[in-house]
């Protein structure tokens, strides 16, 4: 009897023990995001609006309607400040995942939340088009605001993409050509 009692009490100290511990899938996500900071790129955990349109997945008990908001991971990196960053004007864009409209196409799309500015170089805007596609389906909505991008995905794919998305971004010269210095006009 003293022995059942000896394990019970055992028992009471070591469950909550393992189950605070990281699960396998935990231990991936905390992989993912030290492999991120140590390339230089920030991460936040937040929530943000969920694209899959599934009403029914938003209900309570009860009927009444649910916040649509996901937990997902914010990896960020900072555009560096050009030279001239007083006379500059920063790009602010949005781009989310939207499930297709079309019946016969399950998946998702994506669609431009806010448009870059006519400012904003060409040549950002045409990287931003050709390497979308790449990204899996994963990755909710991708943003430039104060001159942070963000990445805001499920962390199920390849961290390395984001990264690399992120860097590329980043590193494309957003500094408006000067044509005339005298008059201050920028083009």
């Amino acid at each position: 009897m003293i022995y059942i009692g000896i394990g019970f009490i055992l028992l009471l100290i070591i469950v909550p023990v393992l189950a605070i511990l990281p699960s396998a899938k935990q231990k991936e996500q905390m992989a993912k995001r030290q492999q991120a900071m140590a390339q230089g790129i920030g991460v936040d955990l937040t929530r943000t609006e969920d694209p899959d349109p599934d009403p029914e997945k938003y209900l309570s008990n009860t009927g009444k309607p649910l916040e649509r908001k996901i937990s997902v991971a914010a990896y960020r990196i900072q555009r560096k400040q050009p030279d001239n960053w007083r006379r500059s004007v920063f790009p602010e864009w949005e781009i989310e995942r939207v499930a297709s409209q079309q019946s016969d196409d399950p998946g998702f799309g994506w669609r431009w939340v806010k448009e870059p500015q006519e400012t904003t170089p060409n040549e950002l805007t045409e990287f931003i088009r050709s390497n979308i596609p790449g990204f899996a389906n994963d990755v909710v909505r991708i943003e430039e605001k104060k001159s942070i991008i963000s990445i805001y995905w499920n962390e199920v794919g390849e961290e390395q993409e984001a990264i690399d998305f992120l860097k590329s971004c980043a590193a494309i010269d957003v500094t408006p050509l000067d044509t005339d210095e005298g008059s201050g006009n920028d083009i």
